[in-house]
């Protein structure tokens, strides 16, 4: 763990590094155009984490935002204010943002000589030009870059088109108010960074011609309103449910989900033994499921209670 006290100071970091590093789950989108009736204040999921000594308060979050995100409900910027530390999968105050930069450029690029166009059809590299094309974008600028960082690219320049930027998340929002807390980051800035880069050539392809076949308006639009209601049911169906019939989805589930879930328990635990209050920051993906924080938590001993923020659903019974 990486703990520090000061305020961020950047807005935004060197554009790509921090739109990868913040971008680990799903992009959202305009809610108006779905014309959702959703409380005026996002109202996500939230739980109290006690034990002998400390208690903690777990949020949900997005990596990304608008105006119309904050404030949040009221009762939940009342927790953050009364805890003395602010807890975030990274501490984006302590960024050196080239080195960030070049260690994701470094897992980026093909060794020389090769191109993503080795690795793709004629089919896949014209549907590869049709869709960075949408964005003005060329594909030819890009043959040297690997499928999973194309991939995070598509989702990333979508979000900015419809008005969402990672400038805004959950977490800097909550950063910025942090003055006098402690702010202790959980993960590595880099090694968070560069999770897709660990995935087989053939994963890494995998997930690239899936996000060129992906309708991101209606998939994120979804996400966005299960976490602003706090549906946590939903949001497992979105995020873990609709992957079931895919024979990758364990070690993508593992990669990105549960072996991180583990350690970061770990050290949600170590922390509650210091007799302090925490409010910590995940992305929703992490609560969700048998191998989910709150289980693990449970499972750790302690107690976790659903904050009552709004009128929430009951939690799923979940088969993962």
């Amino acid at each position: 763990m990486v703990v520090s006290t000061g305020k961020i100071r950047f807005k935004p970091l060197l554009g790509m590094g921090l739109a990868l590093l913040i971008t680990l789950s799903a992009i959202t989108v305009a809610m108006g155009a779905f014309g959702l009736k959703l409380p005026l204040h996002p109202e996500p999921a939230v739980w109290q984490v006690s034990g002998t000594q400390g208690t903690a308060y777990l949020m949900t979050t997005l990596n990304m935002g608008n105006d119309d995100f904050y404030p949040l409900n009221a009762k939940i910027e009342n927790l953050f204010s009364s805890c003395a530390n602010l807890v975030v999968t990274v501490d984006l105050t302590k960024i050196d943002p080239e080195a960030l930069n070049a260690a994701i450029i470094t897992a980026a690029l093909y060794p020389d000589g090769e191109e993503i166009t080795d690795w793709l059809t004629p089919t896949e590299i014209q549907r590869c030009t049709e869709a960075f094309a949408r964005y003005g974008i060329e594909l030819e600028q890009l043959t040297q870059f690997r499928p999973w960082f194309l991939s995070m690219m598509l989702e990333s320049v979508h979000q900015q088109t419809i008005g969402y930027f990672t400038d805004q998340s959950l977490d800097l929002y909550f950063l910025n108010q942090a003055d006098g807390k402690n702010i202790i980051g959980l993960e590595n800035p880099i090694e968070q960074a560069t999770l897709f880069a660990h995935f087989s050539p053939t994963l890494e392809k995998k997930l690239l011609l899936t996000a060129l076949e992906k309708d991101f308006s209606r998939e994120t639009g979804e996400l966005v309103t299960a976490w602003w209601q706090g549906d946590l049911a939903r949001l497992e169906e979105i995020i873990f449910t609709a992957r079931d019939h895919d024979p990758d989805a364990r070690d993508y589930n593992e990669q990105i989900y549960f072996a991180r879930n583990r350690r970061m328990a770990d050290q949600i635990g170590e922390l509650l033994s210091t007799g302090e209050s925490y409010f910590i920051l995940l992305p929703c993906g992490h609560f969700l499921g048998s191998q989910g924080m709150i289980r693990l938590l449970q499972a750790k001993g302690f107690s976790v209670q659903r904050v009552e923020i709004g009128n929430f659903p009951d939690p799923p019974e979940s088969r993962r």
